[in-house]
Order: C-alpha cells, then sequence, then structure tokens
C-alpha cells in the first residue's frame, strides 16, 4: 500500500506487454515513497504503446536495485524518478531511450545501443548485443555476442543484493554477462512469455 515502508522484490519474470490502454510499463514499482525496490534477471519487452512504454517503471519510491535486467522494443527501457537508485548490468536494445533519470554514481556496467545513453564509466553505448533471436522473443545471449558476455560486474557479494543465478536459476560463473542470461552453450532454450506484469 501506498505510503508504506517496505521491500518489493520482483525476479525472474519475462514480461510482455499486452498493449492494454492504461498499461504504463512491464513492471511499475510507484506510490510507495518508503520502500525500497529489489528488481533483477528480468526480461521486458515491447513495451510501445500506452502510457509511458517503459519497461521497468520507478517514479516515486525510496531506492531501488536494478540489476541484470534486459529491455528490448520500448518507448523507455528503464525510468527512474528518484535519483537515489542502482543500476547495474543492465541491458536496453531497440528503445526510443534506453534509461531515463539522473543515476547514481554507482550504477554502472549497463549497455544501450543509443550513444550518451547507459550510465557509469564502464558502461557500453552505441553497441548491439547479440541475442539468439530476438525477433521470436528468444532474448539468450548468442553465441556471437561480444558485448555483453564476460563484460558484468559480479554482483555476488553486493552489499545490498547479492545473487548469483540468472533468469534461468543457473549459476553465473567468474565472468559475469550483463542483462538477464547467462550464456551457456544449451541449444533450444528459450525466454519467451506473452503476458502484462505489473505491481
Amino acid at each position: 500500500p501506498a505510503g508504506e515502508a517496505g521491500e518489493i522484490r520482483v525476479s525472474h519474470c519475462v514480461v510482455k506487454n499486452s498493449y492494454a490502454a492504461n498499461t504504463y510499463a512491464c513492471i511499475n514499482i510507484s506510490n510507495s515513497n518508503n520502500c525500497e525496490a529489489k528488481i533483477w534477471n528480468n526480461v521486458v519487452y515491447d513495451m510501445k504503446s500506452g502510457g509511458l512504454g517503459t519497461g521497468i517503471y520507478i517514479p516515486n519510491i525510496l531506492r531501488a536495485y536494478v540489476y541484470n535486467n534486459t529491455a528490448y522494443n520500448c518507448q523507455n527501457g528503464f525510468y527512474d524518478g528518484i535519483d537515489s537508485s542502482f543500476y547495474k548490468n543492465n541491458i536496453a536494445q531497440k528503445c526510443g531511450d534506453g534509461f531515463v533519470g539522473t543515476f547514481t554514481s554507482a550504477s554502472n556496467y549497463n549497455i544501450s545501443d543509443l550513444a550518451s545513453d547507459a550510465p557509469g564509466n564502464n558502461s557500453k553505448n552505441s553497441v548491439t548485443v547479440a541475442f539468439i533471436d530476438s525477433a521470436g522473443d528468444n532474448f539468450h545471449l548468442s553465441v556471437s555476442d561480444v558485448q555483453a558476455r564476460g563484460s558484468g560486474l559480479d554482483l555476488s557479494n553486493d552489499p545490498y543484493l547479492p545473487f548469483a543465478d540468472d533468469i534461468d536459476t543457473k549459476t553465473r560463473y567468474s565472468a559475469w554477462d550483463i542483462g538477464a542470461d547467462q550464456y551457456w552453450d544449451e541449444p533450444g532454450l528459450a525466454v519467451t512469455m506473452d503476458a502484462f506484469f505489473a505491481i
């Protein structure tokens, strides 16, 4: 409920826009001014119509930790309106704007295909991530990818949100990948879902 203190967690979700008229975002954390949000290992995509058109939307909470998410084909990949959040190891591709907001200096190791977009000194801009089959909604990293694979920050001992797996609940190894998926050489893996998820 609005105004109550607490912690909101969203992880291991694959969320596609339902194209509902009042849909603002695939993952929408708002009206919880005393709450912290922890959002990791999610894929959000096709959020192009209705409302703000944002993959992960965080306008007005206390603080958020947004780690290892992938936003694809959204009007905005990530929107943060509170300027006190941490964004690490996130991917934004084919979005009108990948990262919207003023991000803390601790935000880092993000990727965008737009210029001067992803926050962080070790982030990559104007680069394209190779997925297995983005047209078929499979957002596992391709063997041919050279941007996200092995380029992330190891968050297994992060002081705020430590974890060691990916969206498939498989263990991330020493060279962490950026985004929701940690590359594994397993043909046939698919990350797809035609659903809308919001908090």
